[in-house]
């Protein structure tokens, strides 16, 4: 059954149990205007002479519809009305709702209801009668809603794709044209609306030929205009922003994370393929929390480069709104605008910060809210079926709710942690790559010399953060700063005319080091980065990297109990085998964050064993 089908039975069904208001959840007056001149609703009636019969179907004449021009983006459409009751048939009124109702519109409402409500026979003038309403449902009153059924609009599936198709290259092409297109072209247009696919189709035909053959077989043409149809709908919406990608980023330390997403980016790319040959859906996604500035955001947009689709941020304060339900219709609408920018990577941001408090037992006020958006997240989770990508991210997994970390909803968890001193490195070496390869584009010229980029002088950089006694452990987000720091400082003093030397980079990078402060640093945040290693590790994270620097291991984990059940001690044993031939920047971080870790352990044990935590 085609989607005007099931709209439309859907509609008639509302009506015939006497739902004065029907409301189709859709912005496409196409749709609205198709279902409204179907003569399948409102019938129009004539009078007759007959007392007992007081109207009849007018045969082979269609519910007459008058265009009017409204102030809104859409149109109105309404039936003509007779102004003598002795006149008076059943009416259909089409409204547009997308807003907040106006006071002339909402009376005309109530009182077609209240017409309706005190009227008791069904087949009277006005139970006769329907308002027909279309937009956003969430805009509808109280009493509006006890009177009104609502009707989602389900996208086509393939084979309504393909038949759309078909007929569009009939139309085009007569029956002179390569069906072999057809599938393909199905699949790359799920997700889409019935009327978006038709213009979509519409333009790729109308695009200028190229060496005599038609854009409908160029692959590159159709995957620009649908990634240009794509971008259109999310400006429309502006719930998911789309994010820009740089085909030079690079990141370090994740060699575990990148090997196993290498494995599955064929099956996001060519999600197609996989399900016709093997009925076997795309990748869901993956988590990945960790300690904050460690490469989470650039990880996102690193995997929306490498599959080369588009990378879509969801941020929940966007989501949000100030109606009783227009967040969870949000939440709904960027569900969908995924489903239709797909192939995409949706990137959900700081998860923590959004569903932090969905997983606690209140329900009211925005607990209750981020509850039922949850729910509707989780369960868009459990049933896509189109290649979207999930990267969710999250700095602090405590209180997020556990079936975040159940089997099926993440293809795998990742945990990021501070980077070791080989990382501290690449990651110092990738940003030197990264603005030298910016100059280029910009002026053509090389901004440091061969020399800068060795290893033993990076090393010598690292190494010097860890110096006695004021020690200072580094996230990426810091290194990235002191680049940025000793660059502007080398500018302004000795100028980049000429190429910078080893000496005149090493001495800039030190004096960037003590200049600034750094997230590794300070009680407090040790502390945090402690708690972070150990939450992590208790949840089964496995980490972005295979560095021997990430020591820490839940085979080294233990929790002791007293006689009465409650929790006597915990921590890490120490792993000297671990341990040895580690650098001295690995080694003190280690021994700073060993400490910390068995000295948080037990408290957190016993949060955990009374359900404090999530």
């Amino acid at each position: 059954m085609k989607v005007y089908e099931k709209v439309l039975a859907a509609c008639v069904d509302a009506y015939r149990n006497k739902y004065p208001i029907i409301f189709i959840k859709t912005e496409e007056l196409e749709l609205v205007r198709a279902i409204a001149s179907s003569n399948a609703l409102v019938v129009t009636m004539k009078r007759t002479d007959d007392e007992e019969v007081n109207y009849l179907p007018v045969e082979n004449q269609k519910v007459f519809l008058k265009y009017k021009e409204g102030n809104a983006q859409f149109a109105n459409l309404y039936i003509e009305k007779k102004l003598s009751p002795d006149d008076a048939l059943p009416s259909l009124k089409v409204m547009h709702i997308n807003g907040k109702i106006d006071a002339y519109k909402e009376r005309e409402i109530l009182e077609f209801l209240d017409r309706y409500t005190y009227s008791e026979d069904d087949n009277s003038i006005v139970r006769s009668s329907l308002i027909l309403m279309y937009g956003n449902p969430v805009y509808l009153t109280n009493e509006m809603s006890q009177y009104c059924s609502i009707i989602d609009v389900p996208l086509p599936e393939t084979d309504e794709i393909a038949d759309a198709v078909t007929s569009k290259m009939y139309e085009h092409c007569g029956a002179n044209f390569d069906s072999s297109i057809i599938k393909d072209l199905s699949y790359k247009l799920r997700g889409f609306t019935t009327v978006q696919i038709d213009k979509i189709i519409d333009n790729i035909l109308s695009y200028p030929e190229k060496d005599g053959h038609s854009a409908i077989y160029d692959k590159q043409i159709i995957d620009m205009i649908i990634r240009e149809r794509k971008k259109q709908i999310l400006k429309k919406d502006a719930i998911l922003e789309l994010k820009t990608t740089d085909s030079g980023l690079k990141i370090g330390g994740m060699d575990s994370f990148i090997k196993w997403f290498d494995e599955l980016s064929v099956s996001i790319k060519e999600a197609g393929l996989l399900y016709n040959d093997t009925g076997t859906f795309p990748p869901k996604g993956v988590l990945m929390c960790g300690v904050p500035g460690c490469g989470k955001s650039m990880a996102a947009k690193a995997v929306a480069t490498k599959l080369n689709i588009p990378l879509l941020q969801m941020e929940i304060g966007k989501i949000m709104g100030s109606l009783v339900g227009e967040s969870e219709k949000n939440m709904d609408k960027a569900l969908k605008l995924a489903e239709a920018m797909s192939p995409c990577v949706l990137w959900i941001d700081e998860l923590d910060k959004a569903f932090s408090n969905a997983g606690s037992n209140k329900s009211d006020g925005d607990s209750g809210v981020f509850k039922r958006m949850f729910g509707e997240l989780l369960t868009w989770m459990q049933e896509n079926t189109k290649p979207c990508f999930i990267f969710a991210t999250a700095n602090d997994i405590t209180g997020m709710p556990k079936e975040f970390f159940r089997s099926g909803r993440f293809d795998a968890l990742f945990a990021v942690y501070m980077p070791t001193r080989n990382e501290c490195v690449e990651i110092l070496y990738n940003q030197m790559l990264m603005h030298s390869s910016r100059v280029k584009q910009t002026n053509g010229k090389e901004i440091f010399d061969y020399e800068c980029y060795d290893n033993a002088l990076l090393c010598r950089v690292v190494d010097s953060l860890a110096t006695e006694p004021n020690c200072k452990f580094v996230t990426g987000a810091d290194l990235e700063k002191i680049v940025n720091i000793a660059l502007r400082n080398i500018w302004t003093t000795v100028g980049v005319n000429n190429l910078i030397t080893r000496r005149i980079w090493e001495n800039a990078l030190t004096k960037a080091i003590n200049s600034t402060s750094v997230y590794g640093e300070g009680i407090e945040n040790l502390d945090s980065i402690a708690m972070c290693y150990l939450k992590l590790l208790r949840k089964n994270f496995q980490s972005v990297s295979s560095d021997r620097g990430i020591v820490f291991s839940n085979e080294d984990y233990f929790v002791e109990y007293g006689n009465d059940g409650s929790v006597s001690n915990a921590g890490f044993r120490r792993n000297d085998a671990q341990t040895n031939g580690l650098s001295d920047y690995d080694t003190k971080l280690y021994n700073v964050l060993f400490e910390r870790v068995n000295r948080l352990a037990k408290r957190y044990e016993v949060n955990n064993q009374f359900g404090l935590l999530g």
